[in-house]
């Protein structure tokens, strides 16, 4: 008898599918969550990345200026009646006893110690300067001015309107501020008018009285004098205007130079805070740290400067709402109250750094 085998394929079961589409789930869902964790761990990264960033580069600038507040030259800074201005814009400028000045923002914008009407500085106070970037309150502001340390060499004696300079690495251009010193001396002009020089003559820096109260300097330079530009900045926190993703208020480090307009240096930057080291007890004193509403600080004893700021990310990549408070010189800064950080999902860290004042010698 012939024996006829039948070939019977079976398909899968429920159960078999059901195992299967679980596992397979099991494991979307946990290659999901890998990458769901490496691109979070990425941004947290990218943005702590950048919040270091700003944050290098914001003390970095900040400090650099506050070591050259008050240099002249060769000239001692010490004695405040070495440097003669004659630049008809800052003839009401204290330069000798002014190269470094703080204020405290308070909760309506006013700055302590209070501005004299007419002060420079009343362009960022937000009572007095309309619809400028004003500072923003509960923050500080430092401002700070010197001579820079890019300099030429005067070629002859200084006799008549113009003065000539082997080089011009300084950058001097007219309208700009400039400081010539020696060691005995010093004198803060505004450029009238610059010659580079050709077949290796001089570059040849003009200083007329149409901008200047005299045309001539008094006593006159020798050759070999220095010529520098002058420096004068204001650095402060100020509302951008914008808006983050959540809605908060985005703040930025500004910078204004003279009466220019303040620019906007550092997105992220949400507080700025200062403190002063101030010699106390005459000669070999010790030096204490204030800050700048304190009715006893005397600029002219300050001989090193502290300084803070708090920075925030742009994108939100903390787990939660930051509930913190951030301390940092002469103030500490939560999610509320004047000058608070935004509360949100926003990574923040402090920078933190002390400077002296190079030329300033502590008596």
């Amino acid at each position: 008898m012939r024996t006829v085998e039948v070939n019977t394929q079976n398909g899968f079961t429920i159960v078999e599918i059901l195992v299967a589409l679980g596992l397979g789930l099991f494991l979307s869902a946990a290659l999901i969550n890998v990458f769901t964790n490496t691109q979070r761990i990425s941004n947290v990264e990218m943005s702590l990345s950048r919040v270091q960033e700003t944050g290098r580069f914001a003390l970095e600038t900040i400090t650099n200026d506050i070591r050259m507040a008050g240099h002249q030259g060769c000239a001692d800074p010490n004695d405040a009646g070495n440097i003669t201005i004659i630049a008809t814009e800052l003839t009401g400028a204290d330069y000798a006893g002014g190269e470094l000045r703080g204020f405290e923002v308070g909760s309506t914008g006013a700055f302590t110690p209070a501005l004299i009407a007419g002060d420079v500085l009343e362009s960022v106070q937000d009572t007095t300067n309309g619809s400028a970037i004003a500072a923003r309150p509960g923050s500080d502001v430092i401002f700070v001015q010197y001579a820079g340390s890019a300099s030429g060499e005067l070629e002859s004696d200084s006799i008549g309107t113009d003065i000539e300079i082997d080089a011009n690495p300084m950058g001097l251009a007219d309208d700009d501020y400039a400081v010539i010193a020696n060691c005995r001396s010093a004198h803060l002009f505004e450029v009238t008018g610059v010659t580079a020089g050709t077949g290796g003559n001089p570059d040849r820096i003009a200083h007329a009285d149409s901008d200047n109260t005299v045309a001539t300097f008094l006593p006159a330079y020798t050759a070999g004098a220095r010529v520098m530009k002058f420096e004068n900045r204001t650095y402060f926190v100020g509302d951008t205007g914008r808006d983050s993703d959540t809605g908060q208020d985005v703040y930025a480090l500004y910078v204004r130079q003279f009466d220019n307009p303040a620019e906007e240096l550092l997105e992220g930057v949400e507080s700025l805070q200062i403190m002063y080291g101030q010699q106390v007890g005459g000669t070999g004193g010790a030096v204490r740290y204030v800050t700048a509403d304190d009715a006893s600080l005397d600029m002219s004893e300050v001989f090193s400067v502290k300084i803070g700021i708090l920075v925030q990310s742009f994108e939100q990549v903390a787990a939660e709402a930051d509930t913190r408070t951030y301390t940092l010189p002469g103030a500490t800064i939560s999610n509320s109250g004047v000058g608070a950080h935004a509360g949100d999902q926003s990574l923040r860290k402090v920078f933190t750094a002390t400077v002296a004042l190079r030329n300033k010698r502590r008596q």
